[in-house]
């Protein structure tokens, strides 16, 4: 979760609270803030990635003053025309297509402040921005910029001097060399174009989304900004400079929109319009055990700094400000006329409602395959379902089709969703290696896989045995009487279907009243080699979804 550092003598000025600044500790939490340490005037605070306007103490204290009831109804936020343009390049339309600008003049910024924004910044490329592969934001000192402006793309050969360096750097040597582009680069394509914001003097604003020019440095004391956002995604982009007008706003700066002309098509950016949303009082009063009138709901939403249009019969139709993209259904609304009414005034109840709970009928199977496997001498293990490509894959001797990669994985070793538990079962064998044998594991999880282009989420059990003589037959008997445990039946099988870790020849298809159950069959030994492991090991892995729609076929026969 990120945290944001603040001067509690500061944010009591902005909210225009009247007692001790420390006071304001006890508020907010109410805002839904966590306070992770206090120290005198300073406050260490901890808030959700959905809600980046409070990475600054402005952000913040506008959203208190309207808990406190400072001030109601949505923040007042407004821009007029700055004279600024931007031309944007169709050659950037298969990189990085999209750009927004605006303009604030009339800020004072001091050390803290310019502390506070650039926090924001990269906040904001952390969250919706996915580390800026999906929106970028540059700051510049506006005296420094000479409009109109041109979004262009161009060729490794273009130069500039980047923010913090003294001599011009080429877009290609910035990419190869300079740690910004080393660690950004992937985000543009690897032969070009590439996108820079150029001025009229021809001085590079922006390489996004890697760095600034050191030509439009903002420092302590420039009173201008003209601020750029560019991305893959024209709704990140828009939402990121929401949040920007927001915080500049509440510094006391005057905005300016600027025109972004997409060929024949012209936009003005930021934009500051609201969203109407729906919320029925008798919803709401229902999830937050109250008893709210329609101009109840409509108040606490003011509070919340959420407007109002109207109010028809049992129906508020509010209007939420772009900055706050986080809410999006009538739930998030009510959660608003919570956090607007004062948690301190809900009380918790037990609810006695009659009856007794029982286990569902999945869970009931589930364990009864549990029990079959641990029956059968074998011992339960549960591995990650994120792992790396090199067990999943590659030491697997297996082709992905569709694998399903995070984003933003912060180690390779959990980087893919399995699609498969034998890489997991023979990677804890691995692990285990120097345990006495004979090993015999099992593990019942969720698999993913993306085949047909539809992502699909399976419960699957698999087992594996490990020792000197563990080959087919005993891994076919292990199978055979799991299945005879939970549908009284015998599987078939088939040469046909086997793939990797199993070894071609010693595996086969497992099926069972028409239905494909899964394989069983040897580990090649060029899989456990890889591994480390030194023993032949037979495995198994069943469809446990397949398994329990038997089960179930079965008890209903036996009901009928």
């Amino acid at each position: 979760m990120p945290v944001v550092d603040v001067d509690l003598r500061r944010l009591a000025s902005l909210v225009r609270w009247t007692g001790p600044p420390e006071g304001l500790l006890e508020v907010i939490p109410y805002a839904g803030l966590d306070i992770e340490s206090a120290d005198g005037p300073l406050a260490r605070l901890e808030y959700s990635p959905n809600r980046p306007d409070f990475a600054t103490e402005w952000g913040i204290a506008a959203y208190l003053r309207g808990l406190l009831g400072v001030e109601s109804g949505p923040v007042p936020l407004s821009a007029s025309d700055s004279g600024v343009t931007i031309t944007v390049d169709p050659g950037l339309r298969g990189v990085r297509p999209y750009v927004a600008g605006m303009v604030a003049r009339g800020l004072r910024l001091d050390g803290e402040a310019l502390r506070q924004l650039i926090r924001l910044q990269e906040d904001l490329h952390e969250g919706i921005g996915r580390r800026r592969r999906r929106v970028a934001i540059g700051l510049h000192d506006l005296s420094k910029v000479e409009p109109p402006i041109r979004y262009e793309a161009v060729g490794p050969g273009h130069a500039f001097v980047p923010l913090g360096e003294r001599r011009p750097w080429t877009v290609g040597e910035i990419l190869s060399s300079h740690e910004l582009g080393r660690k950004y680069g992937q985000a543009l394509p690897a032969a070009g174009p590439y996108p820079v914001l150029l001025d009229s003097a021809g001085h590079t604003l922006s390489f996004p989304p890697i760095i600034n020019g050191e030509h439009t440095r903002v420092t302590e004391g420039t009173d201008s900004l003209f601020v750029d956002v560019t991305g893959t995604s024209l709704t990140r982009v828009l939402d990121a400079l929401s949040v920007l007008a927001l915080t500049l706003s509440e510094m006391g700066a005057r905005l300016g929109y600027v025109g972004v002309r997409y060929g024949p098509l012209s936009i003005s950016t930021p934009d500051l319009s609201s969203r109407e949303l729906r919320l029925s009082a008798r919803r709401a009063s229902s999830l937050l055990g109250l008893d709210l009138s329609p101009s109840d709901v409509a108040r606490c939403l003011g509070r919340a700094r959420i407007g109002v249009r109207e109010v028809t019969g049992d129906v508020v139709v509010a209007l939420v400000s772009r900055y706050r993209f986080d809410v999006m259904h009538e739930v998030d609304l009510v959660e608003e006329v919570a956090y607007g009414y004062g948690y301190p005034g809900l009380s918790p109840e037990a609810r006695l409602d009659p009856g007794a709970g029982g286990i569902s009928e999945q869970s009931a199977l589930e364990e009864a395959m549990r029990d079959a496997a641990i029956g059968l001498g074998m011992q339960e293990v549960v591995t990650t379902h994120l792992t790396s490509r090199r067990l999943l894959y590659d030491l697997m001797g297996r082709t992905p089709e569709r694998p399903i990669r995070a984003l933003s994985s912060k180690s390779g070793e959990h980087e893919y969703l399995r699609d498969s538990l034998l890489p997991g079962l023979l990677w804890v064998l691995s692990s285990n290696a120097h345990e006495a044998y004979p090993q015999r594991i099992f593990e019942l999880g969720s698999v993913i896989s993306a085949a047909g282009g539809a992502v699909r989420e399976r419960r699957s059990l698999a087992f594996a045995i490990a020792h000197a003589r563990a080959g087919f037959t005993e891994a076919k008997s292990a199978l055979n009487a799991l299945v005879a445990s939970l549908l009284g039946a015998e599987p078939s099988y088939s040469p046909s279907g086997c793939r990797r870790p199993l070894i071609e020849g010693r595996c086969a298809s497992v099926s069972l009243g028409g239905r494909e159950l899964g394989i069983v069959g040897e580990v090649d030994p060029s899989v456990l080699y890889s591994l480390g492991i030194q023993v032949p090991v037979s495995a198994a892995e069943l469809d446990a979804d397949a398994l329990m729609d038997l089960c179930r076929g079965r008890r209903g026969a036996r009901q009928g």
